[in-house]
């Protein structure tokens, strides 16, 4: 039988308020129930304002990852995200009910509140994505940065045309992972103001770490906006006989 390559993440996280009076971005990664190595990214951007995006964002992910490390697939990863919104939806509704004006969390649009997730899972035969809304995925390969993830804007506008929270289903993809690429997930405020060819110079002339954290501060600057990237770079460990 032929050897099959084995593949492990190492990664980094950063993430910049810019000039936001909350942080509504959120990241977090997932650690395989069977391998026990980092195989899950997913970063989300809070829809509604405030500290009611800041809260939906979160528990958008901590569902993510309750249901991967539960051994779920990234569909069901997301469905677990989809719930946790609506969950946390009904809560800040009924806080809001309950504080009147004094409600700190400003939800005056809750109907409209909701979130954006991106989500991959690496195997070693590759990566499975799953996308709503305008926070994306990059690959870095020889050199180049490529869109992995078309954001789910209306044409010549920052409009959303799908995101969790509103029953809707996520676009899924697989690609082709190697040793040597560098994965890369971000909200919209890291990808709206740096080209693919800014970020593949970036990422050529910093280690990871320092290279998510220039992401940020340039994208939080150039937009004003909430900045949150992971990067992950793949590496081969060994081979399974």
């Amino acid at each position: 039988m032929d050897s099959e390559k084995r593949l492990k993440l190492t990664y980094a996280v950063a993430t910049e308020r810019g000039r936001r009076q909350e942080n509504e971005d959120c990241a977090t990664v997932g650690i395989s129930p069977t391998s026990g190595r980092t195989e899950m990214l997913a970063v989300s951007d809070g829809i509604g304002g405030g500290l009611a995006g800041a809260e939906l964002s979160r528990h958008a992910l901590a569902g993510a990852k309750r249901a991967f490390e539960s051994g779920l697939a990234i569909e069901d990863v997301v469905a677990a995200a989809e719930e946790s919104v609506a969950t946390c939806r009904a809560s800040l509704d009924d806080w809001s009910v309950m504080a009147g004006p004094c409600d700190p969390f400003n939800l005056a649009r809750i109907d409209g509140a909701g979130a954006t997730l991106v989500a991959m899972v690496l195997s070693d035969s590759g990566a499975s994505l799953a996308w709503l809304g305008d926070s994306v995925a990059y690959i870095l390969r020889d050199g180049r940065v490529s869109l992995l993830t078309p954001p789910h804007r209306a044409a010549g506008t920052e409009r959303l045309t799908r995101a969790l929270g509103f029953g809707q289903h996520p676009e899924l993809a697989s690609i082709e992972v190697r040793a040597g690429d560098t994965l890369l997930l971000c909200t919209d405020g890291v990808w709206s103001s740096l080209s693919c060819e800014e970020t593949a110079m970036v990422l050529a002339n910093n280690p990871l770490q320092a290279a998510a954290t220039e992401l940020v501060v340039r994208g939080a600057e150039s937009s004003g906006d909430n900045a949150t990237v992971i990067l992950a770079k793949v590496a081969e460990i060994g081979r399974l006989d």
